[in-house]
């Protein structure tokens, strides 16, 4: 709307009378509570088919947004009250001073008619009301008249005391003995014991209809039943014994698992043992390598503290895994001299070389390094270059070169620091490489198009693989990468499908590749959340106690 003086009221609408306002309101209030019923037909009507609503609601629609804008605005709305006194002003004026000049009738004027009917207003003589009905509920008198209270009152106290008395003596006779004859008499029973077609309730019926009073006698049929409440009170004791039934129940079922979980383990076959790896057993073919026995124990092997060689770990084999690797295999293990047997398995484990003058089961064996040994700069060198090497060819996914190197770096072995290196980089190796293999399982089972969800809510299509290459669709376009190059998460969600996501095994599997995967160093939150999986496969008894150090195992062999 234009600022400027309108001439004509098609130009300027009077937005109060369109929104039932009275002329000028100022209560900011009352116009938005007609904006808002202004609204509501306005969304009532949207779905109109008729031309001709159609355009009512379109001229409903422009008068919501000229009142919202002219009269919701102070400044806007001051520039329009001008504007509207202008050219409204002087009508309105008018009008309320002809409303003004018409005489107006004096309610004194107002007298009863001859028929003694009073003479009502126009304003109340609707066709709707038919008045009558109340005219003849009023008093007879002139109703200009002045009231007299007193008068009243007595009158009608006289009135309600005859009908108290008359109340009252029927009160008396209903309380007097012979009235309380028999549990029938009262409600009209003959005198055969038949009750009367009239039903007792009915107002018509007295308590004194028989001419002759009644005298009292026995009652010959029992008091009135209380079996309803005899029946709740034995329903409400029914349903405490039930309840204190359950409830023993339920304790004996709880401390029946609390005892049956405090019993300790025994060694018959009926009882349940935990789950655990497979225990290993010797191999005729390979005496070298384990194998495991699915009908054998599976509870947690005996820990002897010392570190053991992945591979040869019973723990290491866990079902939907591949079997262990053959890395400590005679041709690859070089004799080293100075060696003492011990008793202990996870030692003999340790080592996975058999004296050659043992044909039977083969007799495990670990070097004996003396703590005393020194190295020098030179030595520490070698040994963090190798270490640091093999690392390096555990995270580009070269398994086979990096099992190379651990062997050659066997023979840099001169103190027990570098044994526990060695050994927890051997265990990095192969839980890298389970991880690997559980990738690659879940690409190769994948289809074209096929979906799955990354994270918490993001959507990645696969489109196609090579050994080296995987193409997948995230946000609208063809993303490839290198199975080096691979983002941390999207590996996550692929080995998924392929490993059980909770077992302890695999979270040590997907702590070791995210520990050397190139696409995950340096973030602080996937190393974090890494450590919290090798935590909880150390507590499962996954892994040795001391593959926590791998994160901070540097190779430059402290003091």
């Amino acid at each position: 709307m234009s600022d400027s003086n309108p001439s004509t009221p098609e130009r300027f609408p009077d937005l109060y009378s369109l929104l039932g306002l009275k002329p000028l309101e100022r209560d900011t209030v009352v116009i938005e509570q007609a904006l808002r019923r202004l609204a509501i037909h306005i969304q009532a009507g949207a779905n109109a088919t008729d031309a001709a609503q159609r355009q009512r609601l379109q001229r409903a629609r422009k008068q919501f947004e000229l009142g919202k804008q002219q009269l919701l605005d102070p400044q806007r709305k001051q520039r329009y009250d001008q504007q509207w006194q202008a050219l409204y002003g002087q009508a309105v004026s008018q009008s309320n001073a002809k409303q003004a000049s018409e005489p107006r009738i004096p309610s004194a004027a107002k007298k009863q008619s001859a028929a003694g009917a009073l003479t009502l207003p126009s304003t109340m003589q609707n066709s709707s009301w038919d008045l009558r009905e109340l005219q003849a509920c009023l008093p007879s008198g002139d109703p200009h008249a002045p009231f007299r209270a007193a008068e009243y009152a007595a009158s009608v106290a006289s009135e309600l005391n005859s009908r108290y008395q008359e109340d009252f003596a029927k009160l008396r006779s209903l309380l007097t003995p012979n009235s309380v004859a028999t549990l029938g008499s009262d409600v009209g029973v003959d005198e055969q014991g038949n009750s009367s077609s009239v039903p007792a309730s009915s107002p018509s019926i007295s308590v004194r209809g028989k001419k002759t009073p009644a005298t009292p006698r026995a009652v010959s049929g029992p008091w009135p039943d209380t079996s309803t409440a005899v029946r709740l009170r034995k329903k409400r004791e029914r349903g405490l014994l039930w309840g204190a039934i359950s409830a023993l129940s339920a304790l004996g079922v709880v401390l029946g698992i609390a005892y049956w979980l405090m019993q300790p383990a025994s060694d018959s076959n009926l009882t349940a043992k935990p789950m655990g790896a497979p225990a290993a057993i010797p191999d005729p073919a390979n005496s070298w390598l384990p194998t495991a026995d699915p009908a054998a124990d599976r509870s947690p092997p005996r820990r002897s503290g010392l570190p053991s060689v992945p591979g040869l770990d019973s723990s290491a084999v866990v079902p939907g895994m591949p079997a262990p690797r053959e890395m400590n295999s005679p041709e690859t293990m070089p004799a080293v001299p100075n060696r003492v047997p011990t008793t202990d398995m996870d030692a003999k484990m340790a080592a996975g070389i058999a004296p050659a003058n043992i044909k039977s089961a083969p007799q495990m064996v670990i070097e004996s390094v003396p703590e005393s040994v020194m190295l020098n700069a030179v030595e520490r060198e070698q040994w963090s270059s190798a270490m640091l090497a093999a690392r390096k060819a555990i995270g580009q996914q070269q398994y086979a070169e990096a099992t190379q190197q651990l062997v050659d770096a066997r023979s840099l072995v001169k103190t027990s620091q570098q044994t526990e290196q060695l050994v927890r980089l051997a265990t990095v190796e192969q839980l890298a490489q389970e991880f690997s293999e559980a990738l690659h399982r879940a690409i190769d089972g994948m289809g074209g198009a096929e979906t799955f969800i990354v994270g918490k809510s993001t959507p990645v299509s696969f489109v196609e693989a090579s050994p080296d290459r995987l193409t997948l669709r995230l946000e609208g376009q063809n993303q490839s990468w290198t199975m080096t190059d691979l983002p941390i998460g999207i590996a996550y969600s692929l080995v998924d499908m392929s490993m059980d996501r909770e077992h302890p095994r695999s979270l040590a599997a997907k702590a070791a590749f995210t520990l050397v995967h190139p696409a995950a160093q340096g973030k602080d939150m996937a190393t974090e959340r890494a450590l919290q999986w090798m935590s909880a496969a150390i507590e499962a008894g996954a892994v040795s106690k001391d593959m926590a150090q791998v994160f901070t195992d540097d190779y430059q062999l402290h003091e």
